[in-house]
């Protein structure tokens, strides 16, 4: 047995495809609702286990809608991780820009609604672009990162090739390699960080507290040690 939390087909501050009034509306709001699935894993990361994101379809008296609903299933509903993600997506999105995504569809007079020509892919990698960490790897703004990060966990087949091959940074570590490592500084380049490092930190420091220079490439991180 499941548990449903009723989303919606949108952000709630958006427009978005209208029954009996948006032309070619199945195509659209099924477009929409997958989209606004991105858009959630965006905002709260990818579903753990237990929970399931999804379109429903609900009959009405002019067709068919869909709207996305969360799912945990029986035996996840006493787990606090799945719980509390359930609680969070529960009130869904104020808008598509607090996900990162820019608004996909434009509906203009009338019945109309234009893509631009952009498929489903397209507007995911858009939003990749959008929340992509500058030439330095710093974010701006800083909330761009956890949109960023959980875009790429949840859709890996779908990052552009130029951003792969540019997501590449070096940070400092500090418990680098243990329980609580903590990042506390980046650059585009190892020397400049390596430079930080032995500005900020003594060299009893840097063993006490276990500081290192990590390199974060494609998803992976290795330590550069002195």
């Amino acid at each position: 047995m499941t548990y449903t939390v009723e989303i919606g087909a949108a952000p709630i501050n958006e427009e978005c495809a209208q029954l009996g009034q948006t032309d070619d509306f199945a195509t659209i709001n099924r477009l929409e609702v997958r989209l606004y699935r991105a858009a959630i894993i965006a905002r709260y990361g990818v579903p753990p286990e237990g929970v399931t994101l999804r379109a429903k379809a609900n009959a009405h008296d002019f067709g068919t809608y869909r709207e996305l609903v969360a799912e945990i299933s029986d035996a996840a509903k006493d787990d606090p991780v799945a719980a509390d993600y359930l609680t969070r997506v529960e009130d869904g999105l104020s808008s598509w820009l607090s996900a990162g995504f820019a608004p996909p569809i434009v509906y203009g007079p009338g019945r109309t609604a234009d893509l631009a020509g952009r498929t489903y892919e397209d507007i995911v990698r858009g939003a990749m672009m959008t929340t992509r960490p500058g030439p330095d790897g710093s974010f701006f703004p800083p909330d761009n990162e956890t949109l960023h990060h959980n875009l790429r966990a949840g859709f890996p087949d779908l990052v552009p090739d130029g951003l792969e091959a540019a997501a590449s940074r070096y940070v400092v570590v500090e418990n680098a390699g243990y329980v609580g490592e903590r990042d506390v500084h980046q650059d585009a380049d190892r020397q400049a960080a390596e430079t930080w490092m032995e500005r900020t930190y003594t060299a009893a420091e840097i063993q006490t507290l276990h500081v290192a220079v990590a390199h974060d490439h494609a998803g992976h991180r290795t330590y550069e040690l002195l």
